[in-house]
């Protein structure tokens, strides 16, 4: 298997959540040098992202009222991108459906909610 070029981090609840995924950034961009890795998350939470030396571009999770907004929002963000893989470390179902419809080939994510079946890789 060939290294992931472009890699999506979704950390997009709470701020303190997102400081204590710092060490898995850490540890993707060591497995991975070349790789270029993105780190989806919110607004309140993108000044401290792009701080991170190991996130190398940073998109921000702009949430829409209506649920069908938002996700056609977001796959609209990430679509663009063609990421080979992305790892949710919050799951939503706005998130997971929005990862699948963009086309990403390995979704990867916690089986801790409904949303699960949108990834095709589950960790407990």
């Amino acid at each position: 298997m060939k290294p992931p070029h472009k890699i999506l981090v979704i950390r997009n609840d709470k701020i303190g959540d997102f400081m204590l995924a710092w060490p898995a950034f850490s540890l993707l961009k060591k497995q991975y040098p070349q790789s270029e890795i993105t780190a989806l998350v919110p607004e309140y939470t993108a000044p401290l992202a792009e701080q991170c030396p190991w996130i190398d571009k940073v998109l921000i999770d702009h949430r829409e009222s209506s649920f069908i907004k938002d996700i056609r929002k977001l796959t609209k963000q990430i679509k663009p991108q063609v990421y080979d893989i992305s790892i949710c470390f919050y799951l939503e179902a706005r998130t997971a459906i929005s990862l699948r419809l963009s086309g990403i080939k390995q979704r990867i994510g916690p089986a801790t909610r409904v949303a699960q079946i949108y990834l095709n890789q589950t960790l407990r």
